[in-house]
């Protein structure tokens, strides 16, 4: 699913100046900001995947769960443990991507011109 669906509410609230500002709480899932929170959740996921692939989010998943500090603690641990530092600068990262995310994908006029086959190129730059 594309991003621009998967998380349109979100990155339109971002681009308004409403986006979340942190990570959403179990709390969050329950309630009126169901949406934003789930599609917070899933961008929080995409950053995963692209820092420590699908392995290394089965990984964080399977840490979290097993944890027994409490899902904060368990959840930073983790994070330490797949990809190298804490919630602190995964939220700031989180961030970052959101805000990326929001300027880039709105962008709703932008036309792609198909300009043929880039596989023979990028297969012959690569060493």
């Amino acid at each position: 699913v594309p991003l621009r669906i998967a998380t349109g509410d979100v990155l339109r609230a971002e681009r308004a100046g409403r986006g979340p500002t942190s990570l959403p709480t179990p709390q969050d899932f329950s309630g009126g900001g169901l949406t934003e929170a789930y599609e917070s959740a899933h961008l929080a996921c995409v950053l995963v995947v692209d820092e420590a692939g699908l392995d290394g989010l089965a990984e964080l998943y399977r840490r979290t769960a097993a944890g027994t500090s409490g899902a904060e603690l368990n959840v930073d641990t983790a994070l330490r443990e797949v990809l190298g530092y804490g919630i602190d600068e995964f939220e700031s990262r989180w961030r970052a991507q959101l805000r990326t995310l929001a300027g880039w994908l709105g962008l709703d006029d932008v036309t792609v011109v198909d300009r043929g086959d880039l596989a023979p190129a990028l297969r012959a730059e690569s060493p």
